[in-house]
């Protein structure tokens, strides 16, 4: 076991962009906990994370363009996702704040509608838009990974210098969360917390890095990831896998060592009926908790993540001395993406949402 300020010495090893606000706050949901019956339900608040609307990203990124700068880098090559990915527009707003100049990789399809929410953002920081010819739904993370190397070849050729980030599925990414899980530790503390069920959407880098703070810090939290899509190739066996596998070698950046095995995991599945596609679950989500806190959530990641705690919650899988925490990993450029359908849901729902 070792202290907040071990980890936060190994974290400063490495080159680091300050993008991010923080320590992000760690507020309480009075309204939801009325309505759930329970004395306390918390949020820490990573969609607050001030760059370019923020999110989980941002923390991040830091890492990856401390990278990239360290290494002499003039261009960020990043995205890869749909045309409203938040990594994309988040890669697009951190190159430009590190001085790198941004060129983003999108995947065409019907999921695009037009510059509107994340594209919107992605487009006004002058980010040079490439578009790949691949799967909107996002069933193969790495799909885009070879275009993505093309086009550094073509940048190296014309004199430059790419920095080239596949996915946030990274050590980096997951040495972020290790510092935001040393300030949580650190909140609940005040709070006088000490049983925590962390809960967050992700079936990597965050969920990974929360999980091997919580080891190595020795603390009593009950770690789970929501995953909001299906991957190609993952099942209940690689998920786990490729996380034990993430931490390890985070770890091992920063002179540490994980002892954490696929079992040490807990993941839950909000993906159906597939990506960027919310669930009735998540549709309720999404309106409960605008009325009972006026807590914002986005139907592609956050709302499948808050619909994974409740029904922790109702299922009776959280014991009632734990504390549930949702860390809210932003997202919020999607609901802009999509208004009419965000409103038809939630009026759908007047009077109707029930949180047990």
């Amino acid at each position: 076991m070792i202290t907040t300020a071990d980890l936060t010495a190994a974290l400063d090893r490495l080159p680091r962009v300050p993008l991010a606000v923080t320590p992000t706050p760690l507020q309480e949901l009075p309204g939801l906990a009325a309505a759930l019956g329970l004395p306390s339900i918390l949020v820490k608040r990573d969609d607050l994370t001030g760059l370019a609307f923020g999110g989980n990203k941002v923390r991040m990124l830091e890492y990856f363009t401390g990278a990239a700068v360290e290494q002499g880098c003039d261009v960020f090559v990043g995205g890869g996702g749909a045309a409203q990915s938040n990594h994309a527009r988040l890669c697009a707003a951190a190159a430009r704040k590190a001085g790198l100049d941004p060129v983003i990789v999108l995947r065409t399809g019907a999921s695009d509608p037009g510059p509107s929410g994340n594209r919107l953002i992605t487009e006004l920081v002058g980010a040079d838009i490439r578009w790949f010819d691949g799967d909107p739904f996002m069933t193969d993370r790495f799909a885009a990974s070879a275009f993505m190397d093309e086009l550094a070849e073509e940048l190296r050729a014309a004199g430059r210098k790419p920095y080239v980030l596949h996915s946030s599925v990274h050590p980096l990414g997951l040495l972020a969360y290790l510092a935001c899980a040393a300030e949580l530790a650190g909140q609940l503390a005040a709070r006088g917390v000490e049983r925590a069920a962390v809960v967050a959407t992700s079936e990597g880098s965050v969920t990974a890095g929360l999980q091997l703070a919580a080891t190595l810090l020795g603390l009593d939290w009950q770690v789970t990831g929501v995953t909001c899509r299906p991957w190609v190739g993952d099942d209940a066996t690689t998920v786990p896998e490729r996380l034990a596998t993430l931490a390890r070698d985070a770890a091992a950046m920063v002179g540490l060592s994980s002892p954490l095995r696929p079992g040490d995991f807990a993941i839950i599945d909000e993906g159906p009926p597939g990506y960027g596609i919310a669930s009735e679950a998540a549709w309720d989500a999404i309106a409960l908790c605008a009325r009972a806190d006026a807590l914002l959530l986005d139907p592609v990641y956050t709302a499948k993540g808050m619909a994974g705690l409740l029904r922790l919650i109702r299922d009776g899988s959280i014991a009632a001395d734990r504390t549930p925490v949702f860390v809210h990993t932003g997202g919020l450029p999607a609901l802009f993406a999509q208004p009419e359908a965000v409103l038809d849901a939630v009026r759908r729902r007047s009077g109707t949402v029930s949180a047990r």
